[in-house]
């Protein structure tokens, strides 16, 4: 397998990012750090031409004015969670309120929005993030990794 990351301008706050592509003799596949955002899935079609097979933006930058998590890592929650608050114990948490008084996908600022630490593996590319305490509303620091790897034509 093969594993190279190529420069990709930088995120709101200056910092260099990149894009990563994994590839082997029936996949290639692209990922960017901005959201963990997987844009692009190669696979041999019965001629033997690779294709994407994924439904995504054309460049990282366009990511960002993206709603619907497009190839995305969501979080620190996935879908809604009514009126921006749960009650963990018998303390009541307030969340970020993103999708009118509700809070989506782990908030404005999500795992999908933000820019992941990455390096490669002898078997793949892992990403991490740290959600500090407090982030979005929530409680506590979370360190999340996601490792992306391909075995024959599995991802």
């Amino acid at each position: 397998m093969n594993i190279s990351r190529r420069p990709d301008g930088h995120d709101a706050t200056g910092q260099p990012q990149f894009v990563w592509q994994l590839e082997n003799e029936q996949l290639k596949v692209v990922v960017s750090e901005y959201g963990v955002r997987l844009m692009a899935v190669y696979v041999r079609d019965k001629n033997h031409v690779q294709r994407n097979v994924v439904l995504g933006l054309a460049a990282t930058e366009d990511y960002r004015q993206d709603t619907a998590s497009l190839g995305a890592v969501v979080g620190r929650f996935a879908n809604r969670i009514r009126d921006a608050r749960y009650v963990d114990g018998s303390q009541e948490v307030r969340l970020d309120k993103n999708h009118g008084v509700h809070h989506l996908h782990g908030g404005a600022l999500g795992f999908e929005d933000v820019l992941w630490q990455a390096a490669a593996t002898t078997t793949g590319v892992c990403f991490t993030y740290r959600s500090v305490d407090g982030e979005q509303g929530y409680p506590g620091d979370l360190d999340v990794s996601v490792t992306l790897s391909l075995m024959g034509d599995s991802l």
